[in-house]
């Protein structure tokens, strides 16, 4: 029998032709199985993993979308203590508060660093920290601020950080120098104090933290590093420190200024294009607010680099103010006089509580009372006064990551005004931090390993799918997707842009070893972009 003979050319053809019809007609598959696997994703804002413990407030005033509301626009929170509750306690186990707060509208972290660099920490892997016994030197030394700004940069967030002078915590009149420092006159701490500052910027420089704001102290309206009245400078009876700017401006002020020009200069050597906060803490203690406007006068006319007027604002648990002290024309007067020195404000301190445990001799600002939804509404009042003042370029909460029974009872201030209802569970006040943002990001972002098989090869694609914000009232025309290797310390790079109204991509021509994590924003017609939103698989 003689067989048909097919010609070879025709059959290799033929093969060509199957292989690009397999191209456009095959069907995308699952990894391993006929039905999709849903890759564990990072949780968005709306996600149900992150429990919100009581509704959030319904009477809400439309939000404001400002132009000032860009890259300039300072929106954050100071954190500290979650690292030590997770690392040597019980708490913080399950939900992340930094990436927490990321998807919540904070951009930000304002991290507090001593002058202490601890051995035991450098020697051992942050992993291992935790058989460690808890040392008091632990608390914001150099490789416990290092390991918060490393968490918030990897959430996304961008880094401040605060230089605190001190071998411990400082704050108001408790300026105490480190040890090798106490015994220094004034021209031989400036040269202590550049090079410290140099060296500790460049510490954090070169582990690819990229700090954009330094604060040179902290409250130091009073002086630093026992430079104040009746310690290292001497104050006569009957001085009243808190009106006497002229002895505050001949005998305090102007000798801070030569130790802050010192510290600025090695902030700027390390990193020329960092900017400088000076941050104070007695707004309102008087009416007339002498110190506040005082300080910042004698900063300038001392010549000292600054660019920003750091504030906190007042407590309710302290003294007594006018309330709302957001709508007093004692905070605009200072506004004013801060503004007319060519400076902006950043309010690097404040809160509100959602409890009165602890603090039942606080009084609370009438329309707000202290309950998750009294929170809420003084939030969203604060916050919307804030974005729409032209003077005003920021925000820092004072320790978000608390809630009621983190401390023990320990810290009522900090447990009653925390925006956390337990550790696995939000305050409804979080979420007006996302509702200021110009554009929220998407929500539902989920990823899915996909397989094509061709004739000849395996094609392994990452199916990225997310949905837009309902409450989202601006315009989305596109949205941007960055990725970089999963687990990788690489920035992440622009890998696409999509149309506003594509909701899936897919990232294609992938081997079945390649993972990637993503970072997936909004961007409106006036080219406002969100936060982003973090899957991985």
């Amino acid at each position: 029998m003689i067989k048909n003979k097919v010609n070879p050319k025709l059959q290799v053809g033929l093969i060509i032709y199957l292989a690009f019809l397999s191209v456009f007609l095959c069907v995308w598959m699952p990894v391993g199985s006929l039905s999709e696997v849903r890759i564990p994703q990072q949780k968005g804002p709306l996600a149900k993993s992150i429990k919100i413990a009581t509704p959030t407030v319904t009477s809400m005033s439309p939000r404001s979308v400002s132009p000032k509301l860009s890259e300039d626009y300072y929106i954050g929170g100071m954190i500290c203590d979650y690292l030590a509750k997770r690392t040597w306690g019980v708490f913080w186990k399950q939900l992340d508060p930094v990436k927490a707060l990321y998807e919540h509208g904070f951009e930000r972290v304002r991290v507090q660093v001593t002058t202490v660099s601890s051995s035991d920490l450098r020697n051992t892997h942050p992993s291992q920290w935790h058989i460690l016994p808890w040392k008091n030197e632990y608390w914001s030394c150099q490789e416990y601020a290092e390991q918060i700004l490393k968490e918030a940069s990897d959430a996304g967030m961008k880094l401040s950080l605060v230089l605190l002078l001190s071998n411990e915590a400082a704050y108001a009149w408790r300026q105490n120098a480190p040890p090798e420092w106490q015994n220094l006159d004034v021209e031989n701490l400036s040269i202590a104090l550049e090079q410290y500052c140099f060296k500790v910027a460049k510490y954090f420089k070169d582990r690819g933290l990229d700090i954009d704001i330094y604060e040179i102290g902290n409250e130091i309206e009073w002086g630093i590093l026992n430079f104040l009245p009746g310690q290292k400078i001497i104050l006569p009876p009957g001085v009243d420190v808190t009106r006497d700017i002229e002895y505050m401006r001949n005998k305090v002020w102007n000798i801070e200024a030569v130790l802050l020009k010192a510290a600025i200069k090695g902030v700027k050597i390390a990193d020329p294009e960092a900017k400088i906060v000076l941050h104070i803490n007695t707004l309102g203690y008087n009416r007339e607010n002498y110190i506040t406007k005082g300080f910042f006068e004698a900063m300038v006319n001392n010549g000292v680099d600054f660019d920003y007027a750091g504030l906190s604002y007042p407590y309710i648990f302290y003294y007594e103010v006018p309330q709302p002290y957001f709508k007093s024309s004692e905070l605009q007067d200072v506004i004013n006089t801060i503004s007319s020195l060519g400076k902006k404000i950043i309010f690097c301190e404040f809160s509100y509580p959602n409890s009165s445990f602890g603090i039942e001799k606080a009084i609370p600002v009438p329309g707000y009372p202290f309950t998750p939804e009294g929170q809420s509404l003084w939030l969203k009042d604060f916050l919307f006064y804030c974005q729409n003042n032209p003077n005003i370029i920021g925000f820092y909460y004072f320790y978000p990551e608390y809630f009621q029974g983190m401390a023990n009872g320990k810290a009522p201030e900090l447990e009653s005004s925390g925006l956390f209802k337990s550790d696995t569970q939000i305050q409804p006040a979080m979420e007006e931090f996302l509702l200021i943002q110009p554009v929220l990001p998407p929500t539902n972002v989920k990823i899915t390993r996909l397989t094509n098989d061709f004739i000849f090869f395996r094609e392994y694609i990452n199916r990225i799918s997310w949905q837009r914000d309902p409450r989202e009232k601006s315009k989305i025309i596109k949205y941007r997707i960055h990725y970089k290797v999963k687990g990788s310390n690489n920035k992440y790079i622009l890998l696409t842009e999509v149309n506003g109204t594509d909701f899936v991509y897919h990232h294609r021509g992938l081997k079945s070893d390649q993972f990637f994590s993503y970072r997936i924003t909004a961007v409106d017609d006036l080219n406002n972009e969100s936060l982003a939103v973090t899957v991985s698989n």
